[in-house]
């Protein structure tokens, strides 16, 4: 099951569409991987500085949806706590992730699980809707997509219901 997750990055137009932050390090990703990892490190000094907070925010500027989620202290904390996790054991992991979204890895989709259901939120501000629904338009054969229409990024934290069913549903 996959909830909001990415599709393969194919055009310029999908880089547009992401927030400024995820789109500096997309488009360093894809053309300056070399550079990569000092821009990685500039957002963990950041986080470790106790700038996680001005991360988060900037990461959802253009998504009220996941914004008003957010006020969640909850739901605040444990994605703060994700922050401090994923930088703990430094750049390599999160360039290591950057470097492979930004790349089309359809063929190692098209090896893997023929059984994908996935669930996006239509307000998501990082893999726009739009790059969902033509990624499902391509492989209809081998996906189910539902899209929420009053969901954005954070599915997991808003309908964790219906992930956990969509999980479920496989073990019938």
């Amino acid at each position: 099951v996959q909830v909001s997750g990415g599709v393969p990055i194919l055009s310029n137009q999908q880089f547009d569409a992401m927030s400024q932050r995820q789109r500096l390090l997309a488009y360093t990703a894809r053309y300056a991987p070399s550079v990569l990892p000092f821009v990685v490190n500039a957002g963990i000094r950041q986080i470790k500085s106790g700038g996680a907070d001005a991360i988060l925010t900037s990461m959802y500027e253009q998504a009220p949806v996941d914004n008003e989620l957010l006020k969640d202290k909850e739901i605040r904390a444990l994605i703060l706590n994700g922050y401090d996790f994923s930088v703990a054991q430094g750049n390599t992991a999160i360039s290591i992730d950057s470097e492979l979204v930004v790349q089309d890895w359809t063929d190692a989709f098209n090896r893997a699980s023929p059984l994908p259901v996935h669930l996006h939120g239509k307000h998501d501000p990082v893999v726009v809707i739009d790059s969902v629904r033509d990624f499902a338009l391509r492989h209809a054969d081998r996906v189910s997509l539902t899209v929420l229409e009053d969901a954005g990024q954070l599915v997991y934290y808003q309908e964790p219901d219906m992930v956990f069913d969509a999980v479920a549903a496989l073990f019938d």
